[in-house]
């Protein structure tokens, strides 16, 4: 639930469902993805200063200097134009180029990595952040480790993903089936 905090208080505040925005806030803007010209960064500009150190930063004196987009709920308000206009001037430009100016001004930013990028990162190796673990089926199976690190009680995946059925009877006697119970859902190709 907190991953959809905004969402959730928007649902509780008018009890309406929200759109699907793809990387986009429904509350903020701009605060999604753009296409640079090789590839996906996102951008986070999360209140009116950081939509100030944006346009500085990128040298967009026209955007800054527009009445319609210096604040938050105008911005929100005029979207779809406002998306545009920066898609098309981000589409024009190198991703590294888009973070470094960001990243001097302060604005949060960065890539969208593929899966691949994810997992080869020096911090997911550091982290540890995948994890060997021994399958029946698949050998050498990475897995995602447990994200959080303790000191004193280090913690370590011990099962491997369960086969399809893997643990039904064990599961179903524990729920209260008997042995011959399962039995007969076995024969029946119910499991």
């Amino acid at each position: 639930v907190a991953l959809l905090n905004h969402m959730v208080t928007g649902f509780y505040a008018t009890g309406s469902y929200p759109k699907r925005m793809g990387t986009a806030h429904a509350t903020l803007v701009p605060y999604q993805g753009f296409k640079a010209s090789d590839r996906d960064v996102i951008i986070a500009v999360a209140n009116d200063g950081l939509w100030k150190k944006l346009c500085i930063g990128l040298e967009w004196n026209d955007l800054l200097e527009n009445e319609k987009y210096k604040l938050n709920i105008n911005r929100v308000k005029y979207r779809e134009e406002l998306v545009t206009i920066l898609s098309e001037r981000f589409s024009q430009m190198k991703s590294e180029d888009i973070i470094e100016m960001l990243e001097r001004v302060g604005v949060p930013c960065g890539p969208i990595q593929t899966i691949e990028e994810v997992l080869t990162h020096p911090q997911v190796q550091a982290r540890e952040a995948m994890v060997e673990v021994n399958h029946p089926n698949v050998p050498n199976l990475k897995v995602p480790a447990f994200p959080v690190k303790f000191s004193e009680t280090p913690t370590s995946v011990r099962y491997h993903p369960p086969l399809l059925g893997e643990h039904t009877e064990e599961v179903l006697l524990e729920i209260g089936y008997d042995q011959e119970s399962i039995k007969q859902l076995k024969s029946k190709n119910i499991i």
